[in-house]
């Protein structure tokens, strides 16, 4: 190929079947493809062509978002005498991990332990009434309860 000051050279690209582009060289071309596709491109100048074929291939999207769990609290009580928080939580997943964590401050308490069949429960030593706790799943839901005090 030939390339001169001033010389515009042109690449000849066959996007589809029977159907090609002269773009000027540095001039990209996006072409979204369903299915494997071959695509020739050819360049000349000079009197000479070369041509090379490429197979390009569909891009695969990615997998959906996991969608969030929905998550209910079955169990908030503080033993004021044994200063122990219990937690009982559900999830719509048998496989979250589900985390304790003071509403106001965002501090995390525990993690519950999962007891299988979306039943999740947890004691955790915790010096004060957290007064409102939040039980968040790692896969994105949550639930908020009032503390309830018991002696």
């Amino acid at each position: 190929m030939f390339v001169g000051v001033g010389v515009n050279v042109l690449v000849g690209v066959n996007v589809f079947v029977g159907v090609t582009l002269a773009l000027p060289v540095g001039v990209g071309v996006t072409v979204s493809v369903t299915v494997q596709t071959l695509v020739t491109i050819s360049v000349s100048g000079g009197g000479v062509t070369k041509s090379a074929t490429l197979t390009v291939n569909p891009d695969t999207p990615p997998p959906p978002l996991p969608s969030a769990d929905t998550v209910k609290v079955t169990l908030c009580e503080y033993n004021t005498a044994t200063k122990v928080l219990r937690v009982g939580a559900t999830s719509t997943s048998s496989s979250a991990t589900l985390t304790v964590v003071v509403s106001s401050t965002g501090v995390t308490i525990g993690t519950l332990t999962n007891n299988g069949g979306g039943k999740y429960s947890g004691q955790f030593g915790w010096s004060v009434n957290p007064q409102s706790i939040t039980v968040k799943s790692a896969l994105g839901g949550s639930a908020s309860c009032t503390v309830v005090a018991v002696d």
